[in-house]
């Protein structure tokens, strides 16, 4: 869908965000169900507006143990009500670590679609997290906006 040049350009764009703020997740809520949000364990921010036509949206699953735990970031490009992810980056403690999916050179259209099969790129990890501790989800939603290019307010006391 795009090509390497134009989701570089996508993910070096300035962007910013208001206000992060997880919420239990509910099959009541207005998002998009190719996202699968449902579930006692998913707690996720609402689609965020980034700027111009960029969405975001963060993701975490609690578990029993650390091994059960992710962590997802998604950004996307809002064409009217539809949404077409440009990329994802991913935490999976019990099988892969950071990486980021991203929809590049691709010949399906993704849109309103997750990122299956698509390219992925492996991130430097500096250490193991744990998406259901604060201070851990913190950092991976700063690895997200840091790799986004999102910025956030700066505002005592933080925003989470």
């Amino acid at each position: 869908m795009f090509t390497k040049q134009q989701v570089r350009d996508h993910l070096q764009a300035r962007k910013s965000v208001e206000a992060i703020n997880f919420k239990p997740a509910s099959g009541s809520r207005s998002l998009p169900k190719f996202l699968r949000l449902k579930g006692k364990r998913l707690h996720h921010t609402d689609i965020l507006d980034a700027g111009g036509f960029y969405r975001v949206l963060f993701v975490w699953r609690d578990g029993a143990i650390r091994e059960k735990r992710a962590f997802a970031a998604w950004l996307f490009i809002a064409r009217g009500s539809e949404l077409v992810p440009v990329a994802r980056m991913d935490y999976h403690p019990s099988h892969r670590e950071l990486h980021v999916h991203m929809n590049c050179e691709e010949r399906r259209d993704l849109t309103n679609r997750g990122l299956p099969g698509t390219k992925v790129l492996n991130l430097k990890n500096s250490r193991a997290w744990d998406p259901r501790q604060e201070i851990d989800r913190i950092n991976l939603v700063g690895r997200a906006l840091q790799c986004f290019s999102i910025s956030l307010p700066e505002v005592e006391g933080g925003l989470f």
